[in-house]
């Protein structure tokens, strides 16, 4: 497995730090709260580093090469999107793992003194650098069942100040990604366990959504959204989707490296391309993936 690079302790530590209380409230003008990682980071992580993560080549500090699933959404619901170092409603941060999505919550419950505005929706993604952490070290101390706890925990506290629609995501399978992809040549069977970690996880969070929705005391509810089951079809029907090319990255770089080397190149036709990068979907995925949140967004 590939070995974790020290810059990526760097990017923890960020996160920590963007995580504490801002110097004054976050506005609450929106009706859309995002807690989570890179995948829905808009532009935490890029502040936090002084604009050195993500790199020139990303789209105003997402890690895409446009608009995100929260901007999108958020356009879509007619509902300001900006960072929590903005003042705004998106508290996620680049490179953070499950852990982190505690002291997002809790950065919320401080900027909005303990209680959350019962209309807005809140959704909450995390667990993918948890899972790529343990296929890079299976011996690490962060298991699948403490990321499902810190998850479980995340939702407890928002509820408990109010929050009533909280849309809880599953995790892609980790052996779709152009990365785990390129794993597999220096090691094989990597393909084969980021499969079963996905599965693991997946199946983990929704016993433990199951389990803490049916504590009276606490009444607690989720809406459920299936990010696996859409990956796995945009994957295996692409052209039904606009795609053609789900499984290489449109950009292709050293992902592990701050600066750049110049030998970086980037596909003609991106909107065709699943992933951006190694890991990360372009904003064609996203897209996709904002316009079916949509959806559940207006059954529930």
């Amino acid at each position: 497995m590939m070995p974790i690079r020290p810059f990526l302790y760097v990017l923890l530590i960020l996160s920590l730090l963007a995580c504490a209380k801002t110097d004054v409230p976050s506005f609450t003008d929106s009706t859309l709260y995002i807690f989570g990682d890179s995948l829905s980071d808009v532009g935490n992580a890029n502040a936090a580093s002084a604009g050195l993560v993500p790199d020139i080549n990303y789209y105003e500090g997402r890690f895409s090469n446009g608009p995100i699933f929260p901007d999108l959404l958020a356009q879509s619901l007619a509902t300001p999107m900006k960072s929590s170092r903005s003042y705004g409603s998106n508290y996620a941060f680049a490179g953070m793992r499950s852990i982190a999505v505690n002291a997002q919550v809790f950065n919320y419950q401080e900027n909005v003194n303990g209680v959350a505005d019962a209309a807005a929706i809140y959704i909450i993604w995390s667990g993918a650098n948890d899972l790529l952490e343990l296929l890079r070290n299976p011996d690490s101390t962060n298991t699948v069942s403490t990321a499902i706890a810190h998850i479980a925990n995340a939702i407890e506290n928002l509820s408990s100040m109010g929050a009533q629609k909280i849309i809880v995501l599953n995790q892609v399978n980790m052996a779709k990604l152009p990365r785990t992809i390129a794993a597999e040549n220096e090691t094989p069977g990597t393909l084969a366990a980021a499969s079963v970690l996905t599965d693991e996880f997946n199946v983990a969070l929704t016993n433990k959504l199951n389990e803490i929705e049916t504590i009276p005391e606490k009444n607690i509810s989720t809406i459920r959204f299936d990010v696996h089951a859409l990956f796995e079809d945009m994957t295996a029907n692409p052209t039904n989707y606009g795609l053609e090319n789900v499984s290489e990255p449109c950009y292709i770089k050293n992902e592990f490296a701050v600066e750049l080397s110049g030998n970086e190149t980037i596909c003609d036709s991106p909107d065709e391309y699943l992933f951006w990068d190694s890991i990360h979907p372009t904003t064609a995925g996203h897209k996709i993936l904002s316009e079916q949140l949509e959806i559940t967004i207006n059954a529930n």
